[in-house]
């Protein structure tokens, strides 16, 4: 079975001395494809029964968004995207490696800061 996830996003940005319509404030939309294969459990009675089993990518997502979009201001949220998607989805493994991977590459983001009254919860939980 595969099971496709596509999650779009808006980014703005301005390169102030860019000879083109760069050098105005104007933003992009962003999409991210995420595709997992596996096979469904069939154990009637059991309370995984029906799920996908051995998920797995079929492309290292974290890895090829960095690598696509190597000047993009929006890495940093497509990774936050990737996180907060794994964990609603239960993958734990891929949350914990697409985080290492936002913390190499964003190792002061807003987004490891926690808010007052948040200490509880995930950084990535910020809403």
């Amino acid at each position: 079975m595969l099971i496709t996830r596509r999650l779009e996003f808006d980014a703005g940005h301005r390169i102030p001395d860019h000879k083109s319509q760069c050098r105005h404030l104007h933003g992009h939309r962003y999409a991210i494809e995420i595709t997992l294969s596996g096979s469904v459990i069939d154990k009637a009675g059991d309370a995984a029964n029906g799920a996908v089993a051995h998920v797995g990518l079929t492309a290292d997502a974290p890895q090829a968004t960095i690598k696509a979009y190597p000047n993009s201001p929006a890495r940093e949220n497509a990774l936050v995207i990737l996180i907060k998607s794994y964990d609603a989805m239960g993958m734990k493994d891929l949350r914990d490696d697409t985080e290492r991977v936002m913390r190499a590459n964003f190792p002061n983001s807003r987004y490891f800061k926690p808010d007052a009254g948040d200490a509880d919860k995930p950084w990535w939980k910020f809403w």
